[in-house]
């Protein structure tokens, strides 16, 4: 029964709110969401949020704002931004966060996911749990009964959820859990959630890397992808680790990775987990066992790095130089080595997956800027 209830509740929720509406939802707890919203007419709190971007004077299709007061500790407010804009003659999606203290953190989420020539909306909808009760209030993106709910993850957006629902409450629904590229399906009959079933695919539900269509949103396209490799390759993962001169948590680090691709060339016993001698590109230390991943790692897509000016690629931080890089070359971050970063140029360019092979290098973090993604990189919004 509690099931059915929240199918219902999103069912007689408004099927599209009109541009320029306003409203408040009090979840009867701690939190109070007051949503707008608007078309061309931006939002004070939205003209400010692009203030200091590169998208500052453009026009505005069409978004909502969201503002989520905590009544308890209000040092927890935060606003949410989801907004169309038109740049330059391409349809943007771009996102924003503010939060006390840290200001409006802005970024795009996709040129490609809006689908060219159909009608949309953004709009705001609220998120339930099994009671009932409204525990979160996400943007959406609608294109008539089809509803895509929308998350933010490190300067990045995805599909946290999307419903397919008619009138009579038939139909389906999928979550993401991203950044792991999980998708989960629930059929729906008469507003009643079935049995849901789990799949593992090649690509996670994030915005600048799939269309509207291209989102798996029936069990036929969530089978076709079903097992279908992480990052198109095998390997060794690491993730959120530092590398290591020895097989010991007191030896000198040789770089915090955030995610990487890597060989494995030995191992040594360890207090809890062994430790695993890594070859990655061409750097060799040891990574805890508790931070390895054999064969399909989830390495969401990894932040990229461009050099606005010629710089050159060193074969370890003070090291030689191995070649000179000209302006304008993309790289994937791997890992943060004090004031350098450990890099690799992919073979592919422009591919959005974690590289395993590549020129592999050294590059000091004042040569370049930080971007989340390759879209945020391409609109030159830097972290």
């Amino acid at each position: 029964m509690k099931k059915l209830v929240v199918v219902l509740l999103l069912l007689l929720w408004p099927a599209m709110a009109a541009r320029g509406e306003t409203w408040t939802i009090d979840s009867g707890e701690n939190h109070v969401y007051s949503i707008e919203t608007f078309g061309e007419t931006l939002p004070e709190e939205a003209r400010q949020a692009l203030a200091s971007t590169p998208f500052a004077g453009d026009a505005c299709l069409c978004g909502v704002l969201i503002n989520e007061a905590n009544k308890e500790y209000p040092e927890l407010n935060r606003q949410m931004l989801l907004m169309a804009l038109n740049h330059e003659g391409t349809t943007l999606l771009v996102a924003g966060d503010d939060t006390p203290g840290t200001g409006w953190e802005v970024w795009v989420a996709s040129d490609t996911f809006l689908q060219e020539g159909e009608d949309f909306a953004i709009n705001a909808r609220p998120k339930y749990n099994n009671l009932g009760q409204v525990i979160m209030v996400w943007p959406t993106i609608e294109y008539g009964q089809e509803i895509f709910y929308i998350g933010g993850y490190e300067g990045s957006s995805y599909v946290y959820s999307y419903t397919n629902l008619d009138e009579q409450g038939n139909g389906v629904k999928v979550t993401s859990d991203y950044p792991a590229y999980a998708y989960q399906l629930i059929q729906v009959q008469g507003g009643r959630l079935g049995g849901m079933k789990s799949y593992w695919v090649g690509k996670p539900a994030r915005l600048d890397i799939m269309t509207a269509a291209e989102f798996p949103n029936a069990q036929e396209k969530l089978q076709a992808l079903d097992n279908a490799p992480w990052s198109g390759i095998g390997g060794t993962y690491v993730h959120t680790a530092n590398l290591r001169e020895k097989p010991t948590g007191k030896s000198r680090s040789l770089g915090v990775y955030r995610w990487a691709i890597g060989e494995k060339l030995d191992s040594a016993p360890g207090t809890e987990w062994p430790w695993y001698q890594l070859r990655i590109g061409d750097t060799v230390g040891w990574m805890s066992g508790s931070y390895v991943i054999d064969d399909h790692g989830q390495a969401p897509p990894p932040a990229v790095a461009q050099c606005s000016g010629e710089i050159s690629l060193y074969l370890s931080p003070d090291g030689e130089v191995k070649q000179t890089l000209p302006a304008g070359t993309a790289m994937q971050i791997l890992a943060d080595c004090d004031s350098w970063y450990h890099v690799v140029l992919p073979e592919e360019e422009g591919t959005w997956h974690l590289a395993a092979s590549g020129t592999f290098g050294y590059v000091r973090v004042g040569d370049v800027k930080e971007y989340a993604t390759l879209v945020n990189m391409k609109y030159g919004v830097a972290e």
